[in-house]
């Protein structure tokens, strides 16, 4: 069914749950400028005679798609109950396309429009998340804790502080202001298991206390064919298990705080969260590598509605984060090959080519973030952003190849950034005419302390850039206008700037070389597009959505990481042009039955390449260009129960074959070949306290490849039962 959401206009309850916070166009106005010169009629939501009374009663998510910005939302409602995971619900919208590097908490990348990883910016409650990037994954985060997700495909609002070139993410948790309790276990196959816990306690006064705790765990022990990714034809290889990719993780919080006083909420979260992976290996067995983290977080906040003057709203959020991460990597034998026996080694580790790892590196950041919005009238909005983060990064290794117990594999480095953002939101027409205008300055400095490193040498030779400071601005406008009201025209512009971040400028002193002279990506963004909603008072096919668009981006200086003799190096390569577009539609043909699709195509094309000048002109390599999804969902109620719901659900995704390698010559070694893949699943819910679900993923156990050609499981069963209490007035 498609559902609706209610986001409340008061910002005074704190949601308990962000556990993990830290973190063209102006031609359509000449439509409407033509359509009253010439008399035509425009649609009125009042009464248009003593016969006839027409009524558009507009829900906020249908709100939110006739806004300016391009924007998909997934409703959190819709996955309580679920066993799936966010990027398993990511990965079903338009446009979007998520890949893994295997099982859970084996890492993943999110493409919007074809633009990924660092490139596409993720929000918890609209605060950034940048300092916990390769710590916490987003399937470590439940999905029953998220109200509902907002995916931005264009021009990103002011009040989200970061850098972001091809999109941003961000993840809105439950908002409760009453006593609960809210349990969740999900068991599936290869021994995992997800288990939640979450409670709060809400007095008359305004006072609250909340706690709450995650656990994760999975053997990932599922078996893989190699052949495709060796470029072989061997029988041994295609029955392999993975037998070394164990993840454990765990996060336990707590909040405390304040509603209604001088301030509308005022409090403190404070987190824990830690962390253990092996290395599965592909190429070779990896028996002994692992890396396990530990975070700890606190995280003040202050709201206020009406700040000093009425219609500003005021909103700071403060964060202070300590980590401890950690490579081990000092096995004494290695292997070359899944079927010889191991060698005997003292230098190299089973994970890197140069050296044995035993870190212990630490990190010690800060964030600071304020929103503030100040409405002049209904249809004038201001907002305004800044965010100021820091970090200090130690490293250290007890293999210490100077003696000086001095990082051989990373630098010490200090890493500041401050963004700055202004937006301006207008009205006219009675809300048919919508544009929003935002932008945004970039401040960043870096730095690397050679001082305990040898002649500020090491293996790749002496360092010449100690510090950077770049400065750097960027725009955008969107546009959206309806000329009737089930209809919404869009239009945006955005030149957008993504900074390097302090991995791609600091290397890691082995494998790969510092730069501190990298440039910030910019991408030229441009959207056109329609998005229709038309709902009837009819059995059949009482609701339907379609949205269709098209984009471009021209998008310089591409930050990727270049081979060399003896290591790596990041260095601005790459100028590519993305054509696509995508459509998307949802129907309700009976009450009982809702069917849903999309199809996305996205060609990214290098224009030019400094270093590979035969790239010019070919597709973009590891990169799906073609694909889509499809459902259907059958529900009832009362069955069994009264106030309860049952769903049967089938789920479908199809993605075309794409090359990992740019195509210079056709190489079958090369070809990622085009998968199918079915999930179907039962879910039953009672009374808003009890929901239960089985599900099998992958249904016809077909083979397919993901992420640098990486294996996924085959056909997987997933149970969850979830319960929640509230206390009743």
């Amino acid at each position: 069914m498609l559902h609706t959401i209610s986001i409340k206009p008061s910002k005074c309850r704190r949601r308990y749950s962000k556990l993990c916070r830290l973190m063209a166009g102006h031609a359509l106005f000449i439509v409407y400028i033509s359509s009253v010169a010439h008399g035509l009629p425009f649609p009125s939501d009042s009464l248009e005679s003593l016969e006839s009374l027409t009524v558009y009663d507009r829900t906020e998510v249908e709100k939110l798609k006739s806004s300016a910005v391009n924007m998909t939302i997934i409703e959190g409602k819709d996955l309580i109950g679920r066993a799936v995971s966010l990027t398993d619900a990511l990965d079903r919208v338009a446009g979007v396309k998520v890949r893994n590097l295997g099982g859970t908490g084996s890492g993943e990348r999110i493409s919007i429009r074809g633009l990924e990883g660092k490139r596409v910016r993720v929000f918890i409650d609209d605060a950034p998340i940048t300092a916990l990037d390769g710590i916490f994954g987003l399937n470590d985060l439940p999905v029953q804790l998220i109200e509902r997700v907002e995916i931005y495909k264009g021009v990103i609002p002011a009040k989200f502080g970061s850098d972001a070139l091809g999109g941003a993410i961000n993840i809105v948790t439950v908002e409760r202001t009453y006593s609960y309790a809210d349990l969740t276990y999900k068991p599936s196959s290869y021994n995992t298991h997800q288990a939640m816990l979450l409670s709060k306690y809400c007095h008359d006064n305004g006072f609250y206390v909340g706690l709450g705790g995650i656990f994760n765990y999975s053997n990932n022990n599922y078996p893989m064919n190699l052949n495709a990714i060796l470029d072989r034809d061997d029988p041994d290889l295609a029955e392999l298990k993975r037998d070394h990719d164990r993840y454990r993780m765990n996060l336990i919080g707590t909040s405390i705080g304040k509603w209604d006083g001088w301030f509308d909420d005022i409090g403190a979260e404070i987190v824990y969260f830690g962390k253990n992976k092996e290395i599965q290996g592909i190429e070779w067995p990896v028996v002994d590598a692992h890396t396990f983290s530990h975070v700890g977080l606190v995280a003040p906040y202050f709201e206020k509605e009406d700040f000093f003057l009425e219609g500003l709203d005021f909103d700071l959020n403060l964060a202070i984060i300590g980590s401890l991460g950690a490579l081990i990597d000092t096995a004494s034998t290695i292997y070359t090959d899944w079927f010889t026996t191991p060698k005997f080694n003292t230098l190299q580790g089973e994970t890197d080519i140069y050296s044995k790892h035993d870190s212990r590196d630490t990190l010690v950041g800060g964030q600071a973030r304020l929103n503030l919005e100040y409405s002049l009238n209904k249809n004038n909005r201001i907002d305004f952003n800044d965010v100021f983060q820091t970090k200090n990064f130690m490293p250290y290794d007890a293999i210490d190849a100077g003696g000086k117990h001095v990082s051989i594999a990373e630098y010490p480095s200090w890493f500041a950034s401050n963004v700055i953002n202004a937006g301006y939101d207008l009205k006219l027409f009675g809300d048919r005419l919508n544009n929003y205008f935002s932008a945004k300055l970039f401040m960043q400095k870096v730095s690397i302390d050679t001082s305990g490193v040898n002649s500020n040498e090491n293996l790749m030779g002496k360092i010449t850039t100690t510090s950077s400071t770049t400065f750097n601005g960027g725009i955008g406008d969107a546009l959206s206008f309806k000329p009737i009201p089930s209809l919404t025209l869009y239009a945006s512009y955005q030149h957008a700037v993504r900074l390097p971040d302090e991995n791609e400028l600091f290397g890691d002193g082995v494998s790969i070389m510092q730069n501190l002279t990298l440039r910030p990506e910019t991408s030229e963004n441009n959207i056109v597009g329609c998005h229709l909603l038309v709902k009837r008072a009819s059995t059949f096919l009482s609701r339907l959505e379609f949205e269709l668009s098209g984009f471009t981006r021209f998008t310089d200086d591409l930050i990727k990481l270049e081979p060399g003799l003896l290591a790596a190096v990041y260095k601005n390569i790459d100028k590519v042009r993305t054509l696509g577009s995508e459509a998307d539609i949802k129907m309700d043909i009976l009450p009982w039955l809702y069917v849903t699709g999309n199809v996305t195509f996205q060609d990214m094309v290098y224009l030019k390449s400094k270093t590979e000048p035969f790239k010019e002109g070919k597709r973009l390599a590891n990169l799906p260009w073609l694909f889509g999804n499809a459902g259907v969902e059958l529900s009832k109620k009362n069955i069994l129960l009264k106030n309860s719901l049952a769903k049967l659900f089938w789920e479908a995704q199809f993605t075309y074959k794409y090359y990992s390698a740019v195509k210079v010559v056709d190489s079958p070694k090369d070809l990622i070949p085009s998968h199918f893949l079915q999930n179907v699943g039962l879910q039953y819910s009672w009374n808003g306290a009890l929901d239960i679900g089985f599900e099998l993923h992958n249904l016809t156990n077909a083979e397919a490849y993901d992420l640098y050609e990486t294996p996924i499981p085959g056909r997987t069963w997933h149970l969850i039962a979830h319960y929640f209490i509230r206390k009743r007035r």
